[in-house]
């Protein structure tokens, strides 16, 4: 879908992430000296951040570290709705003081006037999700845990207010557990972003491990920690209890077994999978308490074995800690590294919700291997740096943390980052920092771990990149060194910059430039290759009332546009991009997966205005039009338009048209709001809005300056 505009007010733009006074944009707030200078002055956060009248900010914890800091999250609202997966931190030394600030503002949120009252009820989105996902499945699916939440969503930099949804499938027989996450648009039912949150990957006695590294659990040495009564052991106590599934995927009730060695059971290479993962939890347990000073979860570590049938997999489903027995790769996977893995998934949920898509889920994907790594090393004295190694039946590991491209899908530099990667392989990044902190002169595992894990508890927020990330950790070094901060924070830095953390100014996006003489041009048939860029330079003159820059690809015909180009506009001097995250100078981006973008700058500075289209994925048959444009376009009699609602419970607008001249039109949505769109259409003689509803008013043009017809109201 193309972006839109409105007939009689300001653009308003979606997937716009710029500057320009459109749009929403997030400011992060660590490392920046005014605005912590202005928290320091105002006793009023709200007011010192220069949050508005229908901006408010509602404290969701507040924790003292070890060394008597204060950290108080808050979640940023608008109009009394919380936005999605952003929240800020400040941390005040004991004194109250404010020492850092963390996380990201999201400003300009009242320049959208969202409507936050829901079309749809949320009983409604619920079932319309569960529906999509059975949908989706072959199997009948069942569903549990199920939360909804009314939330504003930023689309690119357009507000959605949306119900973020979230559930654990599987299906009957078990093998295929899920937690997917989505947000549907509460408006219009649309699916704005969906992703899996399932994470993956001491009196008893009895055998241990796997054929690769087997344990025995005895007196003198490593006991299983159990409660006895009578002549009956049960794993069950105030910290762990594990749960034999006996390949159900269903079951809570704690394995007990004859006081005091147990045997139960031998499978697929391993000796006792329940008694690894019972006496590994209680490791896990140890490490957090005994380093972090907090218990790794807030409730009872719940264990369950055997899941399933030939179920290569261990996951974190919110609130327990599930093993398969494995099959032809790996042994049962409760490894040490495994078991603190998972359950640190559940650290990290608790704490900071690092959202599992995107770099962020790359870090808490990371954080677990970390943990995993520290549970090692915390027990023996030693690691190997190896993810998996254990339980993996071929030699090597499932990850490898020292080098993670040795897995031939890793990546061990943020350069190599590229939009929608895996979050596990996305991970080598910072798994590959880790290693380089933990391995300098003068650090260890636990140094390294207990940094990290106090930015997940008390600083990162659920929407971390990579860079912010890692500005938290320098923050971190602070906090825990005090007067020695200066040169661990040099070791640090080192570490980040052998991974490319903090990512350093992306390149000018136009090599060559193409002036044009006309403030207003049209250029068609443009083709390029993936990868390449093609732009232009235009002047504008002062008082120009609004830019508007569009893309748009053929539908039909011979000549149909395919690929993927995207559209970025800069004033004074050529973008500086990098297309594949996207981020980086730029006063405006549209970057949808088509070749349908649109840019509009509202009275642009007078100057030189650079326009660069970036080929995501090699393009053909793509129109650009660049306009000056002051207003509402002329209405002219020879076009009519009409728009009638129709589709019953699925409605859409129905538009038809005649006395239209050339091979493409523009229809323009008014909705008062931020659903406003420009559509790029054949001169066919109709269109169909899908997203369109009764009330809105739509206006044809031959050109973005007209003629156009009268404006209609959908009925």
């Amino acid at each position: 879908m193309t972006t839109a505009r409105r007939l009689l007010a300001p653009l308003l733009l979606l997937g716009l992430l710029c500057p320009a006074p459109q749009a929403a944009e997030r400011q992060p707030l660590s490392h920046q000296p005014e605005l912590l200078n202005a928290a320091r002055s105002q006793p009023d956060l709200a007011l010192a951040l220069g949050l508005g009248a229908e901006e408010q900010l509602a404290m969701t914890r507040s924790l003292t570290d070890p060394r008597g800091f204060i950290h108080r999250r808050y979640r940023q609202l608008y109009r009394g709705v919380p936005i999605w997966g952003e929240s800020i931190t400040v941390s005040r030394w004991p004194d109250g003081r404010i020492s850092h600030l963390n996380g990201q503002l999201i400003r300009g949120l009242q320049r959208h006037h969202l409507d936050t009252r829901p079309q749809i009820a949320a009983a409604a989105a619920l079932a319309q999700a569960k529906g999509y996902l059975q949908g989706n499945s072959a199997a009948e699916l069942l569903f549990r845990d199920e939360s909804n939440e009314l939330v504003i969503y930023l689309n690119g930099a357009i507000p959605r207010l949306c119900y973020a949804i979230q559930m654990v499938t599987d299906v009957s027989g078990g093998g295929q557990p899920s937690r997917p996450t989505l947000l549907l648009d509460a408006h219009s039912g649309e699916r704005l972003l969906e992703y899996d949150g399932l994470t993956h990957q001491k009196v008893g006695t009895g055998p241990g491990g796997n054929e690769k590294q087997a344990y025995t659990y005895e007196e003198g040495g490593n006991l299983l920690d159990v409660t006895v009564s009578g002549s009956q052991c049960t794993m069950n106590t105030q910290r762990v209890k594990s749960v034999d599934l006996n390949h159900g995927t269903q079951g809570s009730t704690a394995f007990d077994f004859p006081c005091f060695e147990n045997a139960h059971k031998a499978i697929n290479g391993a000796f006792s999978p329940i008694n690894d993962a019972h006496f590994f939890g209680d490791v896990v347990f140890d490490l957090y308490d005994q380093w972090i000073g907090v218990a790794p979860l807030t409730t009872q570590l719940i264990m369950r074995v055997h899941y399933s049938t030939n179920y290569e997999n261990a996951f974190w489903d919110g609130t327990t800690m599930t093993f398969g027995d494995g099959y032809t790769r790996f042994y049962p996977l409760v490894s040490l590294d495994v078991v603190s893995h998972e359950v640190s998934h559940g650290f990290t949920e608790q704490h900071s919700n690092l959202i599992y898509s995107g770099q962020s889920g790359g870090i808490n994907e990371a954080f677990s291997d970390m943990a995993g790594e520290a549970a090692e090393y915390f027990l023996w004295g030693a690691t190997d740096f190896l993810v998996g190694a254990q339980i993996f039946k071929a030699d090597g590991a499932l990850r490898y943390m020292a080098d993670p491209t040795l897995d031939g899908r890793s990546i061990g530099h943020a350069s190599d980052y590229v939009s929608g990667m895996d979050v596990h392989y996305s991970s080598g990044v910072y798994n590959r920092a880790f290693y380089l902190l933990a391995s300098r002169q003068g650090w260890d595992v636990r140094q390294a771990f207990i940094l990290f894990a106090h930015a997940n508890r008390y600083l990162w927020g659920a929407s971390e990149s990579f860079d912010s990330a890692y500005y938290a950790l320098l923050d971190a070094a602070d906090q825990l060194y005090g007067d020695q901060a200066g040169a661990r924070r040099d070791d640090i830095q080192s570490a980040f910059s052998q991974v490319g953390i903090p990512k350093p100014p992306p390149a000018p996006a136009c090599d060559s430039i193409e002036s044009v003489h006309a403030q207003s041009f049209s250029i068609g048939n443009l083709t390029a290759a993936t990868g390449t860029w093609r732009c232009w330079q235009l002047t504008l003159a002062n008082n120009t009332p609004r830019l508007d820059v569009t893309l748009s690809g053929a539908s039909k015909g011979r000549n149909r546009s395919s690929g993927d180009a995207d559209l970025y506009l800069r004033h004074g001097e050529p973008p500086r991009v990098d297309p594949t995250v996207p981020e980086g100078l730029f006063d405006c981006g549209s970057y949808n997966a088509n070749n349908n973008e649109q840019c509009s700058i509202e009275t642009p500075q007078a100057g030189e205005w650079f326009l660069a289209v970036y080929a995501y994925e090699g393009y053909s048959a793509v129109r650009l039009d660049a306009t000056v444009s002051e207003g509402q376009p002329p209405s002219t009699s020879n076009i009519e338009l009409t728009a009638q609602v129709k589709g019953g419970r699925k409605p859409f607008v129905a538009l038809n048209w005649s006395g239209a001249s050339g091979s493409t039109v523009y229809l323009l949505r008014d909705t008062g709001g931020a659903e406003d769109r420009i559509y790029t259409a054949d001169n066919d003689g109709g269109y169909k809005d899908n997203d369109g509803r009764a009330g809105y008013r739509y206006q044809l043009c031959e050109t973005l300056e007209g003629p156009c017809s009268d404006p209609v109201e959908a009925r």
